[in-house]
């Protein structure tokens, strides 16, 4: 709508970050597959526009198919279970959010004789089974890109400000419409610092999301 604000990451640049790991890890070649949340949500064709252009500058990396995880754990694991099955010579996978735990969990089921190298997420249960499953494949590797809920905390931040009377600087705002507050990713692990996503977890739950809010003083970026 005119003239509303929006608060969140980018969610394309979200999803081309875990992208173009994923096509620079298998060398700018192989067979994949995707495993997306829900078709037409406006989050998902965002992130399914950025895996599609990063994928657009590896011509050698063919998608052989792709299918809906619903955003959900167990429909995930399914989901990949059957592309295991379908495509013996899967050399890769990528998707987004809870579907990323289950789809290790199908790979680890199966345990194939190569496993296919596939994208995680930012949240505790993915970084243990991430530790888990290199205890079953020492060069297993991952990304998990937070998708993180302090999003909603930093918002009321942005607009107490707005309410205060401070005038928001519009040069500092993105998206499609010009009118969003992006919000800094809280987290990317990789391989090098697992040990700081692990330690991030210590004493939360396994359904932890790695999350950050901006202090006031961060927010001030926005204002003039």
């Amino acid at each position: 709508m005119p003239g509303v604000y929006n608060v969140g990451i980018d969610q394309k640049a979200w999803a081309m970050t875990s992208a173009r790991w994923l096509a620079e890890k298998l060398g700018g070649k192989g067979e994949i597959v995707e495993i997306e949340g829900f078709p037409g949500h406006p989050a998902n064709v965002a992130r399914m526009e950025g895996v599609a252009e990063v994928l657009a500058n590896y011509p050698d990396i063919k998608v052989l198919a792709t299918d809906t995880g619903k955003w959900d754990e167990a429909t995930g694991q399914q989901v990949m279970s059957n592309f295991l099955a379908a495509y013996p010579n899967l050399t890769g996978y990528w998707t987004q959010d809870g579907m990323a735990i289950g789809a290790l969990q199908a790979v680890m089921a199966a345990n194939p004789a190569v496993w296919p190298q596939g994208v995680g997420e930012g949240r505790c249960q993915f970084l243990k089974l991430w530790q888990e499953a290199l205890t079953m494949n020492p060069d297993f590797d991952s990304i998990a890109v937070a998708n993180h809920p302090g999003v909603s905390p930093t918002g009321l931040r942005i607009a107490v400000n707005i309410l205060m009377g401070k005038q928001v600087n519009t040069t500092k705002l993105g998206g499609v419409n010009g009118l969003s507050f992006v919000i800094p990713l809280a987290a990317v692990i990789k391989s090098d610092n697992l040990n700081d996503g692990l330690a991030m977890c210590e004493g939360k739950p396994d359904a932890y999301l790695l999350d950050n809010i901006m202090t006031d003083a961060e927010v001030q970026q926005y204002f003039k």
